[in-house]
């Protein structure tokens, strides 16, 4: 058991009972450097820790046989689904000696990874989806020289669609992690962790209706007429992948002569209209995860008006501007984006219009 300070707890020890506690992780340090590890059994009391024991030891930090660094492509941290992923992996031989029967492998790890898409130079992939570099494809790893470098390189894809199973599937990582061996080695010598996290992606939809979509109900002549006043119903959903999402918003213009009938329903955050800015804007804030893929669907519905004129006769009119929707993804930190375009009386969504009631008529 371990306290929220890092503390290992024993919460029960019998008379003449050992416990055997086995602690692994890294030093840093500079090459050639000794570095001295305490560690204390005891108790704490008042803030306070009164020691029984305690005990040190000491280690030389010293440059490992092969060094094994990985970078990865313009140093991505985050990645977008459907995104092509290059890595670089280099392995020097800083040792006084030739090293024979070497090989390089890294362990990737993700299921946002497209394993199918995984391509390798001069390397093979395991069934455990392994990379394997050796002396069949590199063949400087047969007898590796001293002070000699290789470079090894592979790329893989972020799945277009990620496997969301249930609402709390989110915050997917793809990692790579690098090691060496050799014959003459006592261990595998691990290289550099890269951890790439896949941004959520926040889509907006928009859609128009005259016609009863059971919402809001409209009024007016169809096909739009000069000097008659004609309603009809926007609305708005959104769809959250993958990760929570703060200060999330959507907003448009609305046109000149164009006019708002301060009718909506909104099933989160609130619709506001701005009449000097003439914005239009759903204020949303927190949107988790998976919304309108496992979570029921965000959205907002409101009522626009047209009282078309003499000039627009012929024509379709614009009923909103490109509408943008915003936010900040919590776990990478990005900040999304996605718009759709103008929105016209040319409303294919409604079914029930024909081709003939889009356009203004006298």
């Amino acid at each position: 058991f371990r306290s929220n300070d890092g503390d290992i707890l024993i919460k029960n020890l019998a008379s003449g009972e050992k416990i055997e506690y086995v602690i692994a992780g890294s030093l840093t340090g500079d090459i050639g450097r000794g570095e001295i590890i305490k560690a204390m059994v005891g108790f704490k009391k008042g803030g306070e820790f009164y020691a029984y024991d305690k005990g040190e030891s000491s280690t030389m930090i010293r440059e490992p046989e092969i060094l094994i660094t990985q970078t990865v492509e313009k140093s991505v941290e985050n990645a977008n689904t459907g995104d092509i992923i290059y890595f670089k992996i280099k392995a020097k031989n800083t040792s006084d000696a030739g090293l024979i029967g070497v090989e390089v492998g890294s362990k990737l790890e993700g299921n946002a990874i497209d394993f199918s898409s995984v391509k390798v130079e001069n390397g093979i992939i395991k069934a455990d989806n392994t990379i394997l570099w050796n002396s069949s494809g590199i063949l400087q790893f047969a007898y590796f020289l001293p002070s000699q470098e290789v470079e090894l390189s592979f790329s893989l894809r972020i799945k277009d669609r990620l496997p969301i199973t249930n609402a709390m599937a989110k915050n997917f990582i793809v990692s790579s992690s690098p090691y060496v061996n050799a014959a003459a080695l006592s261990e595998e010598i691990a290289g550099n962790t890269v951890n790439i996290k896949v941004n959520s992606k926040l889509v907006l939809t928009e859609k128009g209706f005259y016609w009863d979509d059971g919402k809001l109900k409209n009024s007016g002549p169809i096909p739009p007429r000069v000097g008659k006043t004609t309603t009809y119903t926007i609305h708005w959903q959104l769809l959250n992948l993958a990760n929570d999402v703060k200060d999330a918003k959507v907003s448009a213009i609305l046109p000149a002569g164009v006019g708002w009938s301060n009718s909506m329903e909104v099933t989160n955050g609130n619709l506001d209209f701005n009449n000097i800015t003439r914005t239009v804007t759903w204020n949303i804030g927190a949107i988790p995860a998976n919304v309108s893929i496992k979570l029921p669907t965000y959205e907002a519905v409101f009522q626009v008006s047209v009282n078309p004129a003499q000039a627009d006769v012929g024509s379709a009119l614009t009923l909103l501007g490109q509408a943008a929707v915003s936010g900040i993804d919590e776990f990478t930190g990005v900040e999304l984006y996605s718009s759709v375009p103008a929105k016209t009386t040319e409303l294919k969504e409604d079914g029930k219009l024909r081709f003939e009631d889009y356009k203004v008529s006298y």
